[in-house]
């Protein structure tokens, strides 16, 4: 990449690449919402037909991947972790789709790099597993194993990333850019993120902690829900405590407890109890408030609707999940706040279903949006934290042998900072060593 070398030329017009990103920047934090309408508005004009006027793909590529990584080039700085990587290569086409990988071993830190021995002979799904192992080796945890499910086109192994599967959703990750007004949000340098990491555990093992019990509507792609496949829990009793605890609890698990800058939900997050279900309610109330960004997201607020009509009568113990919501706004409330779990929650139900556990336990469980019904997250499905991996996983039992299929992360709340790893010292859990396949 030439990064500030490069020179970007239109006709006799030019202008320098550190200018393109810093235009780009400011298109996409600052006149996102005044775009859509002006291009929405020009197709009409020129076409008389209603809808998107062009892929915003070209501007994610430049603002999300080109301009970053062309900066940590040339100023140094970490570099993309694994589930980064596999983020910008979703995105990419290779006519060989084992340069998914190999055309980005230049990304990778040296020691990734070294272990890397590009063979186009391998099957496919052999480099995505070597790949995966690799990274494990050389950083010595188990973090890779997030990236897992049996679901991709290479039939690589569970546990091992295909980096041809589709259902990869990269503005879901909680340590990315919160997606809002800049003066709420402003865009975070590579290094300054105060983002603070899961740590469900740490070491080698392993051991299963729970099982999935219920699990809201399915996506049936990026903007669609399948009421039918709701599954309800069966006499789920919350271990958080009454309706009250059940409550707070609720409202953490919705922005999953990552709030703006990375830091963890606090007392004023519950403020999403209140966030009106549908736009239309919402749209004349932020209006009036002078509230702006929101009142701009009548083609974004789908998901906060989808989630709210799908799963209304959701059970939580002897309440459904709507008895915990009330859409009046109180006259007090902050804009900043209101923002700031609207935007969590969008980020936080992406590729994500809703899930009680038999335990009691609420949380997320992988979603595979593009999938068959038979390629989901099933009742029954384990809950298990892998020592060197900072969330639990999803596993399900595969075969006569004792084995086990990766299904994808988890989250459950109340075990996400190491609360699991207190039940094992306690001798509530015991480890055991568990073979993927």
């Amino acid at each position: 990449m030439g990064a500030s070398a490069t020179w970007i030329r239109c006709g006799t017009v030019s202008f320098d690449w550190t200018s393109f990103c810093a235009g780009i920047s400011f298109l996409e934090e600052n006149l996102w919402l005044v775009k859509d309408e002006l291009l929405i508005k020009e197709r009409l004009a020129a076409t008389s037909a209603i809808g998107p006027a062009w892929s915003v793909m070209g501007i994610y590529l430049v603002y999300q991947d080109l301009s970053p990584l062309s900066d940590r080039e040339e100023n140094g700085g970490r570099y993309p972790s694994f589930g980064r990587l596999l983020g910008i290569s979703n995105t990419a086409e290779c006519s060989d789709p084992r340069d998914k990988v190999y055309a980005l071993v230049g990304l990778m830190s040296a020691a990734v790099a070294d272990s890397m021995h590009p063979d186009y002979t391998l099957p496919v799904r052999h480099v995505y597993a070597a790949t995966a192992r690799s990274f494990i080796q050389v950083d010595d945890n188990l973090e890779p194993i997030r990236e897992g499910n049996p679901w991709g086109p290479s039939n690589a192994p569970s546990w091992a990333a295909d980096w041809l599967w589709m259902g990869r959703l990269r503005s879901s990750r909680t340590e990315n850019q919160l997606w809002g007004p800049t003066r709420f949000f402003p865009r975070l340098e590579p290094n300054d993120s105060s983002h603070i990491p899961y740590c469900a555990s740490g070491g080698t093992s392993g051991f299963t902690i729970d099982s999935i019990s219920g699990l809201s509507a399915r996506g049936k792609g990026y903007f669609y829900w399948d009421y039918d496949t709701i599954v309800q829990p069966c006499q789920w009793n919350s271990v958080y405590g009454d309706f009250d605890a059940t409550a707070a609890t609720l409202y953490r698990t919705l922005v999953l407890d990552r709030v703006a800058g990375g830091g963890k939900a606090t007392a004023r997050h519950a403020a999403i109890r209140h966030l009106p279900r549908t736009f239309r309610q919402g749209a004349q109330e932020f209006t009036k408030r002078g509230w702006g960004w929101l009142a701009g997201q009548e083609g974004y607020y789908f998901r906060w609707e989808g989630f709210r009509s799908m799963n209304a009568s959701f059970e939580l113990g002897c309440h459904r999940l709507d008895d915990f919501f009330r859409d009046e706004i109180p006259p007090d409330a902050s804009e900043l706040d209101y923002s700031e779990v609207y935007s969590c929650f969008d980020r936080a139900s992406q590729k994500r279903r809703f899930m009680t556990t038999t335990n009691g336990y609420m949380g997320w469980a992988p979603d595979n949006i593009y999938g068959k019904d038979s390629e989901q997250t099933r009742p029954g499905d384990m809950i298990a934290v892998l020592l060197g991996c900072s969330t639990p996983v999803v596993i399900r039992r595969y075969g006569p042998c004792g084995y086990f299929q990766v299904i994808g992360e988890a989250y459950v709340q109340g075990l996400m900072d190491g609360e699991a790893m207190e039940l094992v010292n306690m001798g509530k859990l015991q480890c055991a060593r568990m073979t993927f396949c």
